[in-house]
């Protein structure tokens, strides 16, 4: 069976009902999981997935979007353009060979 909310695993930060902590086991097949609460260090019995809501840690988003910001080719808006209407053409191309109505690249746009 495929879990609901693949964002949620052991080892990550949630709340519940106002309490945070962290999964310690799950989700399994009925998406439950078990979570280590801050405030006792009890371990909650099963809840499923869809009722815990993840802490998103902002400092980590920020770092990965600098990573990703420096992990970006750099590329003049032209040059942008230019791949843009590459990847449209191929988009196009890909669309007419799944209808059966391609006979050679560049053939939806030459059309």
């Amino acid at each position: 069976r495929e879990l609901q909310s693949p964002a949620v695993r052991v080892g990550v930060r949630v709340t519940h009902e106002d309490r945070r902590g962290v999964v310690t086991f799950g989700p399994d097949c009925d998406n439950d999981c078990k979570v280590k609460f801050d405030d006792t260090g009890d371990e909650s019995g099963y809840i499923n997935a869809n009722n815990l809501e993840k802490i998103v840690d902002d400092d980590a988003v920020k770092r990965a979007e600098r990573a990703a910001d420096k992990a970006k080719p750099s590329m003049s808006d032209d040059d942008i353009a230019a791949l843009d209407d590459v990847v449209e053409e191929v988009v196009l191309d890909v669309l007419a060979l799944s209808g059966g109505k391609l006979t050679g690249i560049g053939y939806a746009k030459d059309k």
